[in-house]
């Protein structure tokens, strides 16, 4: 009898001992580097750690990711952040809101007004400087200001694009179609592009006569007279790339007759095809 009683109390102690290794393992992550806290965004890990602009949020502020890609959690999905902030399914103040309510310490302050937000594993700085700009970056929990954040930019309404891209997982050519009101056909590079600030796709909008494909050009011939925005220029009879920090657009204007226009991301470059060159 007392050898059954034993091992029931035995098997008792055991289970309430993988318990508690079960709630340790939930609290802890990443060997207790941080608490896994309850929040509607989650963050991706790089290596290395790289700035990079996203896109615009709105006409005052820009969304940069520093060695992460986050994502918005709803239902138990997954979904692109940047996505769900310009499809309207979260604003990013709801998302700040959400990492400062799980803060255990008070955020840090830089500058006259900047700010770093750190809870679970996702820190958010949010530019706030005496000279306007008011852009949002995005890391995981080391997050810290660095050199450069929020200082030394255009604000996000000067950086503003004709056009924005998404970019595919896998980088493909696509042909779109014949260009509206212009000579040649639209192709899209390893990315889907869409008018600023909106979810509206381009094409549709140069069908619909909402935006010029000329007009676009001549905005982005503007655009290159700043910083970190490039033209090259090649000597097939005229084609033109333009760079800008999130878009890449190739003007094709070739001996062979092409006038077909390419549209990437920053990384696009002259490929063979390309503008007839077969």
């Amino acid at each position: 009898m007392n050898n059954k009683k034993m091992f029931i109390q035995g098997g008792i102690l055991l289970i309430i001992v993988v318990l508690i290794v079960i709630m340790i393992f939930r609290i802890f992550n990443n060997g207790g580097a941080h608490l896994i806290v309850d929040l509607p965004i989650t963050v991706d890990v790089y290596d290395i750690k790289n700035e990079k602009r996203i896109g615009e949020i709105d006409s005052n502020r820009a969304l940069y990711y520093y060695g992460v890609n986050a994502y918005y959690e709803t239902e138990g999905n997954l979904e692109p952040l940047y996505s769900a902030i310009t499809s309207g399914m979260v604003s990013i103040d709801d998302l700040i809101k959400a990492v400062k309510n799980k803060m255990e310490d008070t955020p840090r302050k830089f500058d006259d007004g900047t700010q770093l937000y750190t809870a679970g594993n996702v820190g958010i700085l949010v530019c706030d400087t005496k000279e306007g700009n008011k852009d949002i970056y995005i890391g995981d929990d080391t997050l810290d200001y660095e050199v450069g954040f929020c200082t030394g930019k255009e604000n996000a309404t000067a950086k503003k694009l004709p056009i924005s891209v998404e970019s595919n997982i896998v980088p493909t050519l696509e042909e779109i179609g014949d260009i509206p009101n212009r000579e040649g056909k639209l192709y899209y590079y390893g990315v889907q592009a869409y008018l600023p600030n909106s979810k509206t796709p381009l094409y549709d909008a140069l069908k619909n006569n909402q935006v010029n494909m000329d007009d676009i050009i001549t905005e982005m011939d503007k655009q290159v007279t700043t910083p970190l925005k490039e033209k090259i220029y090649f000597d097939d009879g005229g084609t033109v790339l333009y760079l800008l920090e999130d878009v890449g657009m190739i003007v094709c204007n070739s001996v062979y007759g092409s006038k077909d226009i390419y549209i990437g991301n920053s990384s696009l470059k002259m490929k063979e095809g390309f503008c007839g060159d077969d």
